[in-house]
């Protein structure tokens, strides 16, 4: 049986002498052996709760004052002070010889002094205490015998100073969440106001819970690829939009997840060592991410890139947005604090031994945290139990939290609107405090260590898991005598110090003008929270005076609806805006188990391992045969961060460090001269950002937007200072391709990039073109096409090429998003046009490829190319698409061609004859697919389009060819239309050979590039070719033009002039002729098998292929 509560009191002195002697001798013991001042802590609990008199508690007060005064103070003498007063006291339990000293702030909120007010989550866990007290007492005056090492749960608890931790644990219910190591709990609000509860840990699990019932599992996301192990997460994030999720790994990735599909949406980055913190901006578009790997990276989630790495040391184990933006700070292992500015880069304040120093191996973090309020001041969390207060801007003390815990702190978590702070710390406690007041409300015990807690956005409730895995939601933590932790209140702004003029007129700059009911700044705020928050001003004015004036936005803007009230509208400081894409290397991949790719291209890779005091560095080539000897392995002193292979040589860069200088390096593979090799450092300050190697030449582009060009042996060729940052570099032969951003990026997420291509030989601008890009994407790669076309490669998955089409325009050759199936990722790194190839690295549930180990390569996957064309007819849809390849091919060809003639790069017979041979294979691989698609048409009876189709026939042996498939699919007036396309080019090239022979070419080529880009567009070649819009008015018009110039071929330059007013008479849209009319009127009799023995008579003179079936018919 158990003593109940009420009779203890009535039990009579002997009774209350004997529960006082019992519970003086078990404490007596435990302040031998234990820690007085938490022996003493029970005492006085255990004295409280038996309803003893005040004056025992006054007593243990002072033991209490006098131990932490004077260590060596007799206990003895103290606890017989304290057992005679009990004794005294004993006729009037309720007497008071003593001051009743208030024990609130001693003891963390624990009313320990009868009949003072407590809240329903107070009585129910003083009611649990009580009953396991009652057991223990009840044991002990039955003469129980048990030692105290086999006593009960309850009788441990109390012999051990544990009460307050039973009290905790039942009042907190934990279930097993994870299995124990790492864990983290986050909520996530989306946009219809649902809350969930997130977490993560050990079993590479993501999981979705009821915001208010955690066992309520809604789902169960498994972070890993199929057939993978599971790796453990470390850290888990919600973006304040509420769509996404992410999570951090121990296999080095930052991943995230749709909410709540659960649905992989992208792998963000991935480090070289487990990644461990994460934070999203307030605006959500960034997400900074670190670990134990050195830097902290920023990704921007629009383009899924990561826009710049923030010099830190290794082991960061707490990271921190402020609500503006404008700084981030973090948390080392080491207990070094840093605030980032986000506009620079570069460390605002770094402060030593700021946090809880832990140790990096654990399962723990420190967490510091921002005042909601405009990031007002900065909480850190100290290794000697307290929380420190840094003022925004000065970084000076705003002063600290003390008195609760007794070992370091580790976590801290403001409430939404400010008023509250939760902090957790190494002796598993828990505390809650009141900012305003600056003291703690209410601590609690965990059953472990705090690896996560979170405060819910809607409700007064806080979620808490420890490193055991276990989950608990503490509702009401919050007393219902003070305000709610997401009550409507400006938090610290917009309040005014009536005394204060000053004041005044900074507020009132602050604030919008309002109602009536909004003069004061106060809005919705009552009496009571309004002088909560004054008081707490009142504090120290000049802090909050320089508080304020830092405040340039608050995270929202006062906005006004038609009824005359303000309502809250999102803003965004400067750097919510979209931030330009950091510079890349194309085909390098970041640091993975210790090795990584500095190139990988077309021509082979550039490996680095990294050892224990130095790097290795590998060339190996795809086809071994490209160099008559191993290149030798590279020693790496310098520790490259970027690589370029060339065609005759490998170029190398590294970072500046403290005691070196950016330093480039160029290899030759096959050099006939001694001391080949050549270094060079570059000027302070100047750091290499991306670099390329031609055939003779290596550049480089630093952060001061210098392009730096060097000759193969190291010559300075050339110093030019681009137009803006440099975003990527592509070298071929002897032209260099520089991309760099012409402005800032859109508030959409574009971004503004210009593309310069030069001829470095004799120092000439090609073409300078806008880069055309997906949708918020940026430049994931830059290069050029096995046959010399420029090609861009975005982080949306789109490839498309340059071409002189359209007057030098961006066309679409591949999609990976049509390609790629589930996680898939495709990693390009060539492209041929005339394989129809995208050779690419096919990524599962990561965006590069790992090095593999030994020398084994990757599996490379040849993607085909397909031009985005609308599939009206899905077996026609993949010839247009290919005939449109094909168009590329010969408009870069003839652009080519003619450029090399007009630079003056065609120095013998035999390159001259090389740039015709490509253009002629180019043009006849064109009209095999141009014939293909003919046929198709002539099959399904779609003779206009065919028509178009034959205009853009390349050959005379092309329409020859077109000419026999529509008499062979009896089409007698497409047959008669395609014969006058073909004596037009018979006198087109006759007149052309007619010109040349008189010293003039026909048409003449264009004497530039930039004039062959501003063409109309159309497919040419050396001979003229019709242009489509020919095809619509075929027939007599050609037949004259035709005999005409047949009439005049004596005069060769009349014969020249008559052919070109062919190609001006085929575009006037009155030219209709007999045979375009004879096409439409007759289509279907000449396709329904109609006797054309007749027709076929009228099949041009021109054509041998028709005089030959006329005269055998």
């Amino acid at each position: 049986m158990s003593w109940p509560r009420q009779i203890l009191p009535q039990q009579g002195p002997p009774l209350q002498d004997e529960v006082a002697r019992r519970i003086l001798e078990d404490a007596s013991q435990q302040l031998q052996s234990g820690n007085p001042a938490k022996s003493l802590q029970t005492i006085l609990s255990l004295l409280s709760a038996l309803h003893l008199p005040e004056e025992a508690a006054a007593v243990a007060i002072k033991v209490q004052d006098a131990m932490a005064k004077d260590p060596s103070t007799d206990v003895n003498a103290q606890l017989a002070s304290l057992l005679g007063s009990l004794t005294l006291s004993r006729s009037n339990p309720h007497s008071s010889s003593l001051p009743m000293p208030t024990l609130q702030t001693e003891f963390g909120g624990l009313d320990l002094l009868p009949g003072r007010e407590r809240n329903s989550q107070q009585h129910t866990s003083l009611d649990i205490e009580m009953h396991q007290m009652d057991i223990h007492l009840e044991q002990q005056l039955l003469g129980d015998s048990r030692t105290p090492s086999t006593r009960d749960a309850a009788a441990i608890a109390v012999a051990d100073g544990e009460a307050s931790f039973m009290c905790d644990r039942m009042s907190l219910s934990f279930i097993e969440a994870h299995p124990a190591g790492f864990s983290d709990v986050s909520y996530i609000e989306t946009v219809d106001g649902n809350v969930q509860l997130v977490t993560t840990g050990k079993d590479g699990k993501l999981v979705y819970r009821s915001g208010d019932k955690p066992s309520d599992i809604l789902k169960t996301v498994e972070t890993h690829g199929s057939g993978e192990e599971p790796s453990p997460l470390t850290c888990v994030a919600a973006n304040p939009g509420g769509d996404r999720v992410s999570i951090a790994d121990e296999q080095n990735f930052v991943k995230i997840f749709n909410f709540p599909q659960g649905e992989l949406h992208t792998i963000a980055t991935r480090f070289a060592l487990p990644a461990r913190c994460l934070a999203y901006s307030p605006s959500g578009l960034n997400l900074a991410a670190s670990g134990d790997d050195d830097g902290i990276k920023l990704i921007d989630l629009a383009g899924n890139k990561v826009f710049r790495t923030l010099r830190s040391e290794p082991y960061t184990r707490g990271l921190a947005y402020d609500p503006e933006s404008e700084y981030l700070a973090a948390a080392a292992a080491d207990g070094t604090l840093t605030v980032w500015n986000m506009a620079t880069g570069k460390a605002e304040i770094t402060k030593k031994k700021a946090c809880s120093k832990i140790d990096p191996m654990a399962a723990e973090r420190v967490t510091p945290a921002w005042h909601p309020d405009g990031g007002s001041f900065l909480a850190a969390p100290a290794s000697d139990g307290s929380i420190n207060f840094y003022e925004r801007l000065s970084w000076d003390s705003a002063g600290e939290l003390t008195g609760q815990h007794n070992a370091a702190v580790h976590l801290l978590s403001f409430s939404k609107n400010g008023l509250y702070l939760a902090s957790t710390a190494a002796d598993q406690s828990l505390v809650i405090w009141d900012v305003v007041e600056r003291k703690a409300l209410e601590k609690k015990t965990l059953p472990g260590t705090a690896c996560g807690i979170a405060w819910h956005p809607t409700s007064n409730a806080l979620s808490i898991i420890t490193d055991d895995g276990e989950l608990a939601i503490w509702t009401n933590p919050i007393p219902a005598t003070l305000p709610s932790p997401t009550a409507d209140v400006d938090a610290l702004t917009g309040v005014k110090k009536k005394s204060d003029s000053k004041d005044k007129m900074i507020d009132d700059q602050a604030m919008d003008s309002g109602s009536d009911g909004e003069a004061d700044g106060r809005g919705h705020m009552s009496d009571d929270e309004y002088d909560r928050e004054d008081s707490f001003l009142n504090d120290g004015d000049d802090n909050r005076t320089a508080m304020r004036r830092s405040r340039k936005y608050t995270g929202h803007s006062r906005g006004r609806k038609s009824g005359g009230t303000y309502y809250d509208a999102p803003a965004f400081s400067v750097m919510d805006l979209p931030q330009p894409q950091p510079p890349i290397q194309s085909g390098a991949t970041s640091m993975d188990a210790g090795r990584r790719y500095l190139a990988y291209t077309s021509l082979g890779a550039i490996t680095l391992r990294s050892e224990p005091d130095h790097n290795t560095v590998e060339v190996a080539f795809h086809d071994t045969a490209r160099v008559r000897r191993r290149v030798p392995l590279l020693t790496d002193f310098f520790g490259f961060n970027l690589g370029s292979l060339g065609e005759r040589g490998a170029f190398y860069a590294s970072p500046a460090s403290l005691d070196a200088p950016s330093t480039l390096v160029y290899r030759p593979f096959d050099a006939w001269a001694p001391n080949s090799e050549w270094s060079l450092g570059l000027p302070e300050g100047e750091e290499a950002e991306c670099i390329a190697a031609g055939t003779t030449f290596a550049a480089v582009a630093t952060n001061t937007r210098m392009l730096r060009l060097f000759t193969a042996a190291g010559l300075q060729s050339g110093v030019v200072s681009l137009p803006g940052a440099a975003v990527a570099m592509a070298a071929r032969g002897g032209r260099l391709a520089v991309a760099w951003h012409a402005a800032p990026p859109t508030p959409l997420g574009d971004q503004c990039i210009m593309l310069g291509e030069y001829t470095v030989h004799d120092q000439r601008l090609l073409r300078q073109r806008s880069v055309s890009l997906s949708p918020g994407s940026t430049v994931a790669w830059m290069g050029y096409t096995e046959e010399g076309m420029l090609a861009i490669y975005d982080s949306e998955g789109m490839l498309r090429v340059l071409s002189p089409e359209f007057g030098g325009s961006w066309v679409p050759v591949f999609s990976a998003a049509a390609e790629r199936r589930g996680g898939e990722h495709f990693w390009v790194f060539a492209v041929s046009i005339k394989r129809s190839e995208v050779q690419c690295i096919v990524c599962a549930n990561t965006p590069e490829p790992a090095v593999p180990s030994g020398s084994a390569r990757p599996v490379v996957t040849a993607a085909p190319i397909r031009v985005p064309v609308i599939a009206h007819d899905e077996s026609q849809a993949p010839l247009e698409a290919d005939l449109l390849r094909q168009g590329l091919l010969i408009a870069h060809s003839s652009a080519a061609a003619n450029n090399a003639n007009s630079a003056r790069e065609v120095e013998t017979d035999e390159e001259a004859a090389a740039f015709e041979a490509a253009l002629q294979t180019a043009q006849m691989d064109a009209d095999r697919s141009a014939l293909r698609l003919f046929t198709r048409l002539v099959q399904t009876d779609r003779q206009a389009r065919a028509l178009e189709v034959a205009a853009a026939l390349q050959t005379s042996a092309g329409l020859q060819g077109a000419v026999k498939i529509a008499n062979h699919g009896r089409m007698s007036t497409l047959a008669e239309a395609v014969g006058d396309l073909l004596e037009q080019r018979a006198a087109a090239e006759e007149a052309a050979a007619l010109a040349a022979a008189g010293g003039e070419v026909y048409g003449g080529m264009y004497a530039s590039e930039e004039q062959q880009y501003a063409g109309n567009g159309t497919i040419t070649g050396p001979i003229p070719v019709p242009s489509p819009a020919f095809a619509l008015h075929p027939g007599g018009s050609a037949k004259k033009a035709a005999a005409a110039a047949e009439a005049e071929a004596e005069d060769a330059q009349a014969a020249a002039a008559a052919a070109k007013n062919v190609l001006v008479e085929n575009g006037s849209p009155n030219g209709v002729s007999t045979a375009f009319t004879k096409l439409v009127g007759a289509g279907k009799a000449s396709g329904s098998g109609a006797d054309d023995g007749a027709k076929r008579k009228t099949a041009p003179a021109g054509n041998p292929f028709a005089r030959k079936k006329a005269t055998k018919k």
